[in-house]
């Protein structure tokens, strides 16, 4: 997968100045996601509790769980996947994920952090509420309450809850990243 490559500017829709790219980056982060990939889900967890209810097969992971795909890690208290339990056994064929956290998904060197996130894999859109984080490396920093990525479009949004308050964003220019990097070796 293509290395993300666009500010954290970009990521938080401010498409004029940085141009429609950067929506495909937040997506990037959670391209393990994405109904297309091919890759297999492994999940670590101390428990693992399945009920049917209906027409829907849920399957609750507890106590510190690590879910892994692709290049994505999600890490929480709880997860809960959805399935609907008349479709064929198939890998990763989940209508919904739910996450209780502290959660924290990595990927391709962006993290983001909040409270509660949930995968909707029917209409590809994920939302992360409750002090969010996001970061890219080690110097692109955003905070807000909510942050929602459509996965089909790539684009995102990120506010406050209602009454809450402003955006924060720190975002350091490449030549201050090379600074706390450090000079290039000599040779």
């Amino acid at each position: 997968m293509k290395s993300i490559r666009i500010l954290l500017l970009a990521l938080l829709g401010l498409a004029a100045l940085a141009g429609s790219a950067g929506a495909q980056a937040t997506s990037d982060l959670f391209s393990g996601f994405q109904s297309k990939s091919k890759d297999p889900i492994n999940i670590d967890a101390d428990s693992l509790d399945i009920r049917e209810e209906g027409k829907q097969r849920i399957s609750v992971f507890s106590g510190g769980v690590v879910v892994k795909r692709g290049p994505t890690t999600m890490k929480a208290k709880t997860i809960t996947l959805y399935s609907d339990k008349e479709q064929k056994a198939q890998s990763g064929a989940f209508t919904r994920i739910e996450a209780a956290g502290p959660v924290y998904v990595n990927s391709e060197g962006q993290t983001v952090t909040g409270d509660k996130a949930v995968v909707d894999m029917t209409t590809q859109v994920i939302t992360l509420t409750g002090n969010v984080v996001l970061t890219r490396g080690k110097t692109d920093v955003a905070k807000g309450d909510i942050l929602t990525v459509n996965l089909k479009s790539g684009a995102a949004n990120f506010k406050n809850a209602p009454g809450g308050g402003r955006i924060q964003i720190v975002i350091q220019p490449e030549d201050a990243k090379d600074a706390v990097k450090g000079p290039a070796p000599k040779q």
